[in-house]
């Protein structure tokens, strides 16, 4: 037999398989960028009251204006599968800084009326309110106006006569700068309009203060916030509240994964490689630091400057349902 027939036909053979492969990965990818599943996890916490035994937050991240289904009613299957005590929706939940709000108004008249949301913007919209005057914007207005708690201070959430307290992002250090800042340009003469401006900051940054500053240190504290603190940041805890818990988005899990690899990047400037080839401990799932814990969520949806990479690899959609239980230690 003449060899020179053969490396054509195996040549053909090893082109046909790679490309079965691709076009699997592509069909694939397809469908599982249009499904959504529930992770569960539980969290252990030493102080947790009684009452709050197994109570349960339901986490939406990082929709990025996707829709599962028609009216998002794929999404809303799922939701209904299970049983929650809160929603915290943790922010990028539009497309763009301009793209409309429905995708996610169609979540929210999805859920039951009488279902508490709180809402966390990110650093895509929609933009709930300015997180340094606390001025509630258009945006925050109109998920007020769908039964959404925006949480631009603590909240106390209580179960009988126990409570635990929702904190937004806070960092110790940012807010002895906008006081400081505020306080000497308030000192100064200055347009009518940056007056305001100054004048808002001071009294919201004040406010927000004193009331972390007068939480028992008894208390059970849940820090919701889009971006993840950093690992060392878990250890030490020294620029922001005593959390118990974190829970955050933002990561996308790594948006593309590969088997055995996981993550390829992660938006993360505080990691040594600038995000690249991350600890896949921390980028999603509960992480243990020495001081606290940090839940990430892997989203809903996906980002890119390329609107053909804008899609989610090995890394399906996920909301994520959050048990909280009392630490026997």
């Amino acid at each position: 037999m003449n060899k020179s027939k053969i490396k054509p036909k195996k040549l053909f053979i090893s082109l046909l398989f790679i490309g079965l492969i691709f076009i699997s990965i592509f069909l694939y990818t397809i469908w599982d960028n249009n499904r959504v599943i529930l992770v569960n996890q539980v969290v252990k916490i030493n102080e947790l009251p009684d009452s709050f035994q197994d109570f349960k937050i339901l986490v939406l991240s990082d929709l990025h204006g996707k829709r599962f289904g028609d009216q998002q009613q794929k999404l809303l299957e799922v939701i209904r599968s299970s049983e929650y005590d809160v929603v915290y929706v943790a922010g990028d939940m539009q497309e763009s800084d301009i793209s409309g709000l429905d995708p996610l108004l169609e979540i929210l008249a999805g859920l039951p009326q009488e279902t508490p949301v709180y809402y966390v913007g990110g650093n895509w919209g929609p933009y709930d309110s300015d997180p340094i005057t606390g001025e509630v914007l258009e945006a925050g207005r109109t998920l007020l106006s769908h039964g959404v708690s925006l949480l631009t201070q603590p909240i106390q959430v209580t179960k009988g006569e126990d409570h635990i307290w929702f904190v937004p992002g806070f960092s110790y250090s940012s807010n002895q700068k906008w006081l400081g800042l505020s306080e000497a340009q308030l000192n100064t003469n200055l347009e009518p309009l940056v007056q305001i401006y100054y004048s808002q900051t001071l009294e919201y940054q004040t406010m927000l203060l004193n009331r972390i500053k007068t939480i028992p240190d008894e208390d059970v504290l849940i820090g919701l916030t889009h971006i993840p603190l950093a690992k060392d940041e878990l250890d030490t805890l020294k620029d922001y509240p005593p959390y118990d818990l974190i829970i955050a988005g933002h990561f996308h899990g790594g948006q593309i994964r590969l088997p055995l690899i996981g993550a390829i990047f992660v938006p993360d400037s505080n990691s040594q490689l600038y995000g690249f080839f991350p600890d896949n401990r921390y980028v999603s799932g509960l992480y243990g630091g020495s001081t606290t814990q940090q839940y990430v969520s892997r989203g809903l949806g996906s980002t890119g400057i390329i609107p053909l990479l804008k899609f989610r690899l090995f890394n399906t959609p996920e909301i994520n349902l959050i048990t909280l239980q009392k630490s026997h230690k």
